[in-house]
């Protein structure tokens, strides 16, 4: 069904690019101890979800782990997972949790290049960005004719205000 809405979308089936984050969950008391963990940074008991999705936010590969699993050790699971799945995938963007070991290990064994975009606090609440045809070639396209049609022209979404966080 993925490669359907892709396609639709005008894009190839298979991803080039993938978006990876974490979330944890509480877990409910009849959760075995031995599969929940407890996330210091976030004070709760459960398991955490890694995830990985195409930029168009469609979802790629899930990987569920204890909660006290932190994001850069929960990334190698996820990111071979997502080779694994995807070998088209060649470029992974992860927030600042994602950091330090698991880059010279993407880069040198699975062939993935991962960004860790920082986190900005000068905005406040989720700011859509404008998009940009690079970060996927169109259906038909090759990296070169993406690259030249690199814009900063914001798609018309990107008037929306912004969300308070929650």
């Amino acid at each position: 069904m993925r490669d359907l809405v892709r396609l639709r979308a005008g894009r190839a089936p298979l991803p080039t690019a993938a978006i990876i984050d974490s979330q944890t969950v509480r877990g409910a008391d009849t959760v075995p101890t031995a599969s929940a963990g407890y996330d210091a940074g976030k004070k709760t008991k459960g398991r955490k979800r890694h995830i990985a999705v195409d930029t168009m936010g469609l979802l790629l590969v899930v990987v569920v782990t204890t909660a006290h699993i932190q994001d850069r050790d929960g990334a190698h699971r996820l990111l071979a997972a997502l080779r694994a799945r995807f070998s088209t995938i060649r470029r992974v963007w992860a927030d600042g949790g994602y950091a330090g070991r698991p880059l010279p290990w993407t880069t040198r064994v699975l062939s993935l290049i991962v960004e860790v975009v920082k986190h900005t606090h000068t905005i406040a609440g989720f700011v859509v960005l404008p998009r940009r045809c690079a970060v996927e070639p169109p259906l038909g396209g090759s990296l070169n004719t993406a690259a030249a049609c690199v814009t900063t022209k914001p798609c018309p979404n990107t008037t929306r205000p912004s969300s308070p966080s929650p």
